[in-house]
C-alpha cells in the first residue's frame, strides 16, 4: 500500500477516537475550572476632590466639590460621600444623592488640614481617599501669656482646683481676642490657687493647701519642679508677689494673727515688716514697680481698706476711707492703683463689686465698671492697655475671666469673655521674657 493511502486509512480508522478523547478532555477541563472559578471583585469607585479656596485666613469657609467622583462597575452608582475636613481620620459629614457631592465647611482655627473624601457605591465598595491640603492662617498677635486658677472638670478625675496657663491672642482679620493653648500646670489633689510670675517670667509662685497646710510654692513656667518654699520658715503664708528686686512679699499668719513679710528666696529667709499681732488683719500685698512701696488690704474698724507702706514697713498710710469694702489693690506701671470695691452697692460683694482706679496717694478715684456683676482680681497688661479681671456676672455661671481695653472698661459691650469652662479666678500676666 502506498504511503499516501496508508495515512488516509489510519486517519479514517482512528479519527473518531481522537475526536472523542479531545471532547472528553475539554469537558473535564471546563468542569474543573468551573469548580475553581472565583468571581472578580467589583471595581472600587473613584473619589475626586476639589476645594476652593485652599488657603486663607480664619475663619475660612471652603467649598468642597466631589462631583467628579464616579462608580466603575457597569451596574454601580455612588450612594454616599464621606467627608473628613480636619484630616483626623474621622468622618465629619456624610451626604448622599446628587446634591451630596458639594459641601461647605468653615475652619475656625489656623493650621494645615488634610481634608479628604471617600465615596461608597451601591455595592458597598469604598474608594481610596481623595485629598486636598487646606492652609488656614490665623494671623494671630500675642497680647501676653497668663496664669490663673480653675476648677474645670478633668476627665477621669474628681473635682479639683489647679493652676493653669494660657495665651491671649488677637486675630487681626476680625479683631477677635481669645484665650488659647490652655495648659494645666498643677495636678495635686490639694487646692492650688493665687499664681504670681517671677520677674523674668520663667517661674510661678502659687498658694497651695496640699500637705494639710497653707504655703507658698514655686515651680517652673511649664509646671515642673514644684516645691514648698515657706513651710520651713513660716507657719502659714499666701498671696505671694515676686518683686523686680528678687524678693517675695507674702501675707502670713502666726499664732492666729495675720501680717505681711518679705522672703529672700536665695537665702531662704523671712522678715516680717507688718507683724502678725493681735488686731492686725491684712493681706494681698503687692510691690510697686520699683519695689520701693507695698500696697495691701487691711481690716480695720470692721471694714477692709487699702493701705500703703514703704517696703521696709515704714510710713504706713490709709489710701481709702470708705464704709464699703475696698480690696485686692495692685499697681499699674505708672504707679496708679487698681482695686475692687462695693461702695456703689454696699454689702453686696462680690455680686455687686466694681473695679476702681486711683492715684498712689488715694486721690482721683475713678469707677471703671458699673455693677452689672461683681468684678474682682484686677490685673493690667505689661503695656498698660488691657485690663484682665474676674467677673461674677451670673449666679449660674460665676467667676469667669474677662478682658477689656482699659480705656473702655466702663463699656460692658466691649468686654471679652476668655473662659467658659468651670470657675476661673486670680489671673496674672506673665512679664515679657527678654532674649
Amino acid at each position: 500500500m502506498k504511503r499516501e493511502n496508508l495515512v488516509k486509512w489510519l486517519g479514517k480508522k482512528f479519527l473518531p477516537y481522537l475526536l472523542t478523547g479531545s471532547l472528553a478532555f475539554s469537558t473535564l477541563f471546563s468542569y474543573r475550572c468551573a469548580n475553581e472559578f472565583v468571581e472578580p471583585e467589583p471595581e472600587k469607585p473613584v473619589a475626586m476632590l476639589i476645594a476652593q479656596p485652599t488657603e486663607g485666613y480664619a475663619p475660612l469657609e471652603v467649598s468642597f466639590d466631589g462631583s467628579l467622583s464616579y462608580a466603575r462597575g457597569p451596574k454601580s452608582h455612588l450612594e454616599k460621600y464621606l467627608w473628613d475636613f480636619e484630616g483626623d481620620g474621622e468622618t465629619d459629614e456624610t451626604t448622599s444623592g446628587t446634591s451630596g457631592a458639594w459641601v461647605n465647611y468653615v475652619y475656625e482655627e489656623g493650621g494645615e488640614y488634610d481634608a479628604s473624601l471617600v465615596v461608597v457605591d451601591n455595592q458597598g465598595q469604598r474608594s481610596n481617599k481623595a485629598l486636598e491640603k487646606i492652609v488656614v492662617n490665623d494671623d494671630l498677635v500675642s497680647l501676653g501669656q497668663i496664669a490663673f486658677w480653675s476648677n474645670r472638670d478633668v476627665p477621669g478625675e474628681d473635682y479639683n482646683e489647679e493652676i493653669y496657663s494660657g495665651n491671649i491672642v488677637l486675630r487681626v482679620k476680625d479683631n477677635n481676642i481669645k484665650l488659647v493653648d490652655i495648659k494645666r500646670l498643677t495636678t495635686d489633689p490639694g487646692q492650688d490657687l493665687e499664681p504670681a510670675w517671677s520677674p523674668d517670667g520663667k517661674e510661678i509662685l502659687f498658694t497651695s493647701h496640699r500637705n494639710k497646710g497653707t504655703a507658698v510654692w514655686r515651680m517652673n513656667a511649664d509646671g515642673s519642679n514644684q516645691r514648698d518654699i515657706t513651710s520651713n520658715i513660716i507657719e502659714s503664708s499666701r498671696n505671694a508677689d515676686w518683686g523686680s528686686n528678687g524678693n517675695i512679699v507674702v501675707s502670713y499668719r502666726d499664732s492666729g494673727f495675720a501680717g505681711i513679710g518679705i522672703i529672700n528666696p536665695d537665702e531662704n529667709s523671712f522678715i516680717p515688716i507688718y507683724p502678725a499681732l493681735e488686731g492686725n488683719r491684712s493681706g494681698w500685698p503687692k510691690y510697686s514697680p520699683d519695689c520701693s512701696e507695698i500696697v495691701f488690704q487691711k481690716y480695720i474698724n470692721a471694714n477692709w481698706e487699702i493701705y500703703m507702706m514703704n517696703s521696709d514697713g515704714s510710713n504706713l498710710r490709709n489710701l481709702t476711707n470708705n464704709p464699703a469694702i475696698d480690696n485686692q489693690p495692685v499697681f499699674l506701671p505708672d504707679k496708679r492703683i487698681l482695686f475692687w470695691s462695693d461702695r456703689a452697692n454696699p454689702y453686696q460683694a462680690p455680686i455687686e463689686a466694681d473695679l476702681y482706679l486711683m492715684n498712689s496717694d488715694g486721690s482721683n478715684i475713678i469707677r471703671l465698671t458699673n455693677a452689672l456683676g461683681g468684678e474682682l482680681d484686677p490685673r493690667i497688661s505689661q503695656n498698660g492697655k488691657y485690663l484682665l479681671f474676674t467677673s461674677f456676672r451670673h449666679m449660674e455661671d460665676p467667676f469667669q475671666l474677662y478682658l477689656t481695653e482699659l480705656i473702655n472698661a466702663d463699656d460692658i459691650s466691649k468686654w471679652i469673655q476668655l473662659t467658659i469652662e468651670g470657675q476661673n479666678r486670680y489671673p496674672t500676666w506673665r512679664p515679657k521674657i527678654e532674649d
